[in-house]
């Protein structure tokens, strides 16, 4: 796939998730994120971001999975809702260093982010 196309594909499965959220969209763009084309992927992830922490449930279900593990991190910090830290915490304890360092940067970001987080 071309990098328009696949910017172009992901810009399309934004734009339906955004109607539906349903897990298959949310797996592509998931899949997105490691495209050999930088710009496919940051687009995916920008996408990711924008769509919140209505999916972040879902990109939870991923990363534990491994798939993506410290992108879809990533993703989880910048939506900015600081109720996740628990869950990331998890990922601090990774043997991918990669992985644990995204966990702590995120939780860093979240922990800056204003307003009440909730405790699990």
């Amino acid at each position: 796939m071309t990098r328009l196309l696949g910017i172009l594909f992901v810009i399309g499965l934004y734009a339906l998730a955004r109607v539906t959220p349903a897990a298959p969209v949310v797996n592509h763009l998931i899949g997105a994120l490691g495209s050999s084309h930088e710009d496919v992927s940051m687009a995916a992830y920008m996408a990711l971001v924008k769509l919140g922490p209505k999916i972040a449930p879902r990109l939870l279900e991923e990363a534990r999975q491994g798939r993506h593990t410290a992108k879809v991190v990533q993703v989880i910090g910048d939506q900015g809702d600081r109720s996740f830290i628990p869950e990331l915490e998890r990922f601090l304890r990774w043997e991918d260093t990669e992985v644990a360092t995204a966990a702590a940067d995120s939780i860093a970001a979240l922990r800056q982010v204003g307003g009440p987080s909730r405790t699990v």
